[in-house]
């Protein structure tokens, strides 16, 4: 199954920028040799991948894949309200273990309430129970406060920060905002399998990715989110 949209790649080049709005953006995190099976199927869910026998390396601990499917969550695409999260930060500090590059997938916020998607402001990685509302104009607006006004000193804002997106079954590759990497190399990866047929920016970020072990205390108050 695929899901590519034929577009003319030039008509992309003078309007990257212009058309990308980071602070209007989910991400999901994933290896960037994920990139040619996510391509050419979608963004799955991992209950699907496992249901399709789609193979694909695994940035997530055993332990809390185990927890996320008994919260339910392993039948949704998980997005976070921002890069360089925390979650991000581990996975990225743990890149001994799992040789290679990461990226960054994007999906507009203004889409995925079309998606009918949910959104949970715990933290379902520590807990054993979490809430999870459908996704509406007023989560956008709490999601946005998150963004600009979190501090990272205290504990309850702390964890609402690692709240999730969460998109049901799949989000198709003509869904994506854009793929951010963070080299000229990567991006001319992620070109080589996208055949010439998306709609949607591959953008270079090298920033959301060059994390060291001092970057891991992202419990600093006046942490910058989004790089300029």
């Amino acid at each position: 199954m695929s899901h590519y949209l034929t577009v003319n790649k030039a008509n992309l080049i003078d309007h990257d920028q212009k058309i990308f709005n980071e602070r209007l953006q989910f991400w999901h995190l994933t290896h960037i040799n994920n990139i040619p099976s996510i391509l050419q199927h979608g963004l799955y869910a991992r209950e699907w991948l496992g249901v399709y026998e789609i193979p694909f390396i695994d940035i997530t601990e055993p332990y809390k894949v185990e927890r996320r499917r008994r919260l339910g969550l392993t039948e949704y695409v998980p997005f976070h309200f921002f890069p360089w999260n925390p979650f991000d930060i581990v996975t990225l500090l743990r890149k001994l273990n799992i040789p290679g590059s990461f990226c960054y997938i994007t999906l507009n916020q203004k889409h995925a309430l079309s998606l009918k998607s949910n959104v949970t402001f715990d933290f379902p990685n520590m807990l054993r129970e979490i809430t999870v509302n459908t996704l509406d104009a007023n989560c956008l607006k709490h999601i946005d406060k998150i963004r600009s006004e979190t501090d990272f000193t205290k504990p309850i804002q702390r964890y609402s920060a690692l709240g999730e997106l969460l998109v049901p079954d799949i989000l198709r590759v003509t869904e994506f905002s854009s793929i951010i990497v963070s080299s000229d190399e990567d991006k001319e990866l992620v070109e080589l399998f996208a055949l010439d047929k998306l709609k949607f920016p591959i953008l270079i970020k090298p920033g959301y990715f060059k994390m060291t072990a001092d970057t891991a205390k992202w419990f600093l108050p006046k942490r910058r989110i989004f790089e300029k």
